[in-house]
């Protein structure tokens, strides 16, 4: 049987006006600590993340998740140039402002990782706490590190050329999860419940077009001295058999 915290409907739901736009905002709980939920992707929304922190509520935290710009029910921009990672974090630090959150806890999955590195190098003062989940850091992996479990060179090829090359970015976003969710997901018998929230997720193509313009995507992470300093503030969070971002690179 599902716990009260899996079935209970959000405590809102709906679009909530910041400068630049509507974004797409779904608050689990009106009471306890903070936890705002930046998604990875980053043309995926929110939705594949919410069995995860569901339960989070019962535990004392109230789970704040929005949908990135040009992603989900969330602004669409006719400027590419706008889709950066700065000015996700110009669009949060508005959404905690229009919600009158002074500081917050941070989860940051995958993409959303360089989304919190970047967001807590720029306003510290607005952070308690930070986990980074799955995502990058400024530390290149050995070939002993990624000596592991990896794709096979045809589903690398596969990806190189949906990326670069697949003219409908909203399909290569949606093929580029499906196609290569044996690099997420390590047992074979959890593939049919990832491939139910692949499913369910509205992906955009927004950032893929404004990645392919640009050769690079910015975004300040974390230098090791950074990290120290943070000290308990700070929790890398990777699965041991991670393909992506192996936990032996962080």
């Amino acid at each position: 049987m599902p716990s009260k915290a899996m079935i209970r409907p959000p405590f809102f739901e709906g679009v909530v006006h910041i400068d630049a736009g509507p974004l797409h905002v779904v608050r689990l709980s009106s009471t306890g600590r903070p936890l705002v939920v930046v998604h990875g992707g980053p043309d995926w929304d929110h939705t594949y993340l919410l069995p995860a922190v569901r339960p989070l509520v019962e535990q004392g935290v109230a789970p704040i998740l929005f949908d990135l710009r040009g992603c989900g029910a969330s602004l669409r921009l006719n400027d590419s140039s706008q889709y950066t990672v700065a000015a996700v974090v110009r669009d949060m630090v508005d959404l905690l402002d229009t919600l009158d959150l002074e500081t917050v806890d941070l989860l940051g999955f995958s993409f959303g990782g360089i989304v919190a590195q970047e967001f807590l190098t720029s306003h510290p003062e607005r952070i308690d706490r930070v986990v980074l989940a799955a995502t990058a850091y400024p530390v290149i992996a050995s070939s002993e590190i990624r000596a592991g479990r990896q794709a096979s060179a045809a589903l690398q090829e596969r990806i190189k050329w949906l990326f670069a090359h697949e003219p409908d970015t909203q399909a290569a976003s949606r093929l580029l999860a499906e196609e290569s969710l044996e690099l997420d997901v390590h047992l074979a018998s959890s593939l049919i419940e990832a491939r139910h929230l692949i499913n369910g997720v509205s992906f955009s193509g927004e950032w893929m077009a404004a990645l392919r313009a640009r050769s690079n995507q910015e975004g300040r992470r974390f230098q090791l001295p950074q990290l120290t300093a943070l000290a308990n503030r700070v929790l890398l969070l990777h699965g041991e058999q991670d393909v992506r971002f192996p936990a032996a690179a962080a």
